[in-house]
């Protein structure tokens, strides 16, 4: 009986381990009062919004719908919606920082292990018929690299929910993490997307979560030996959107694009690692990107393409 019992407290303990890797990963805790509710630990969307009728981050109650949760109180249930005087806005969770306009997500929390996936539970729909929208979750692993100032990327994973994987009741995801190099990280960013891109993103297209796990161990080592600064872009070729990711750059730094001419026709400084541009205005053809920091050195560079 005793041996028994004990077991059972190592698993217990072991169990809340992995479950405080991420802060409120069952979205159990929402400060505030009803309905001026935002999930602890977690930035959203809500706080910019002034009606709260049209939250973009909810609340499901396992009171008053146990199937909106998957175990335990409760969920966060994303929702993409066209809010007055906002326009197209998506629901988004972020263990950092998300901007009033969403395009901009950074920070993150303290973070030193070197997990192989995230798990855990959702639902999605999309809100079209014929289905154009899809719903994400993203990690990224990040270290502080005190030479540069930077934050570099140590492992990222992502996981879509799109048109084949409309899922009504709670299933279970798991997403992989690719690393960068052997390093252990410091800090980890988990983004939540209703819509995985604000041009693609339709009202009415929801994404519910719960029960967030990161399990496993990766110690192998996979170094980068490019010592440019690995950035993802895409949608490549794109049409009137391009997402920037993965780039964790300083107020410093800046983000160039030039035409094929060289001639300069977009230019941002960077607060962290995703950024979403408006490329309607670009005209068909290749595009050279650059990221300088603040000692004018060129830290990634790279091509891609506009196709309208």
């Amino acid at each position: 009986m005793k041996k028994n019992i004990f077991h059972t407290l190592i698993f217990v303990m072991f169990s809340n381990l992995l479950f405080a890797q991420i802060p409120n990963a069952g979205f159990e805790t929402w400060i505030g009062t009803a309905p001026n509710i935002v999930p602890d630990k977690w930035a959203t969307m809500n706080p910019y919004i002034a009606n709260p009728t049209d939250y973009t981050a909810r609340r499901p109650s396992a009171a008053v719908n146990p199937s909106s949760v998957h175990n335990g109180l409760y969920a966060i249930k994303l929702l993409t919606k066209n809010i007055t005087s906002m326009g197209i806005v998506r629901g988004l969770a972020a263990t950092g920082t998300v901007s009033v306009t969403g395009d901009t997500i950074g920070g993150g929390y303290s973070f030193t292990n070197r997990p192989a996936q995230l798990t855990g539970w959702y639902q999605w729909m999309s809100g079209n018929d014929p289905i154009s929208d899809s719903a994400s979750i993203v990690v990224y692993l990040f270290k502080r690299n005190y030479v540069t100032g930077f934050r570099d990327t140590v492992g990222k994973g992502i996981v879509y929910f799109s048109s084949t994987a409309m899922v009504m009741s709670y299933q279970q995801f798991s997403l992989n993490i690719n690393y960068l190099s052997g390093q252990s990280p410091d800090s980890a960013l988990i983004i939540l997307a209703s819509s995985y891109r604000k041009s693609s993103a339709f009202n009415g297209s929801y994404l519910m979560v719960d029960s967030l796990v990161f399990t496993g161990t990766v110690t192998s080592i996979n170094n980068n030996t490019d010592n440019e600064k690995k950035v993802d872009v895409f949608p490549n070729p794109a049409n009137n959107e391009l997402t920037f990711s993965g780039m964790c750059f300083t107020k410093e730094a800046k983000l160039i694009i030039k035409d094929i001419l060289g001639k300069t026709i977009f230019e941002k400084e960077i607060y962290d690692n995703f950024l979403n541009i408006n490329t309607l205005s670009f005209s068909n053809g290749i595009y050279n990107y650059q990221l300088i920091d603040k000692s004018k050195n060129i830290t990634s560079k790279g091509k891609f393409v506009i196709k309208h």
